[in-house]
């Protein structure tokens, strides 16, 4: 054993004299061989000469357009040669919605719904609304006192006129009253007729009174540009009852 532990430490120092006396020269050569390598310090510039002084380096000012030098600038195309783009609309229909004037009996509703049924609308609606009606009083101006009114009434008596009353209290006492109409038409007929009386009495006058009445109106909608040809003679305002245009909720 201890022969063999001899043998390894004699190996040992031959490989390692070998490696001393015969190592190969592969050592790299410097990137700076050849050239002297001389340190003799920083030195700022101001301590050096002007005749050892390195140039100053001139900078170019950038111009305003120096980005835009650079971005390579693209030409516009013609609009002929642009490929010809088509837009097509799909036409939708449109919701036209009707309502019929006020109507004081259903028998006018449903005389009008029957019309709208003949030219094809089937879906048509009643439908009962708060609104005004405007009535025409006709009568003479309230006198100053209930003697003055009777006496009034008493010409009146005496011209065969009927269908008159004193009004006994409110805003319009000892007025006379000469009647309350539906249409103006009327209460213009009995306002001539009493202004045509060769009497002494006040110039009869025509009050327009608003009052709160219930009605019936008979709406429907229409899906389309414009409305049934048929439709044209419920649209004119002067006749009665007549159809409106109204928006549609």
């Amino acid at each position: 054993m201890r022969g063999f532990f001899v043998l390894l430490l004699i190996t040992n120092l031959l490989f390692l004299g070998w490696q001393i006396w015969f190592e190969p020269d592969n050592k790299k050569t410097p990137a700076y061989g050849g050239v002297p390598m001389v340190n003799e310090g920083l030195h700022l510039l101001s301590e050096l000469d002007e005749e050892k002084r390195p140039a100053q380096r001139k900078f170019m000012p950038l111009e305003d357009n120096a980005s835009e030098a650079r971005v390579p600038k693209l030409e516009p195309i013609a609009a002929e040669s642009l490929p010809e783009t088509v837009v097509t609309k799909e036409t939708s229909s449109v919701a036209l919605c009707y309502q019929s004037s006020p109507l004081e009996t259903l028998k006018e509703a449903k005389a009008i719904q029957q019309s709208l049924l003949k030219l094809g609308i089937q879906d048509s609606r009643r439908e009962t609304i708060q609104t005004h009606k405007a009535n025409y009083w006709v009568m003479l101006k309230a006198y100053k006192s209930r003697g003055k009114a009777n006496e009034a009434a008493e010409i009146l008596k005496s011209q065969q006129v009927k269908d008159f009353f004193i009004v006994r209290s409110g805003r319009y006492e000892n007025a006379l009253s000469l009647g309350v109409f539906s249409t103006r038409e009327r209460a213009e007929k009995r306002y001539k007729q009493i202004a045509g009386l060769k009497v002494r009495l006040r110039k009869p006058v025509i009050e327009v009174l608003e009052l709160p009445v219930k009605r019936l109106v008979v709406h429907f909608n229409l899906d389309g540009i414009s409305p049934p040809e048929g439709l044209s003679p419920y649209l004119d305002p002067s006749k009665e009852p007549y159809l409106k245009k109204i928006p549609c909720n």
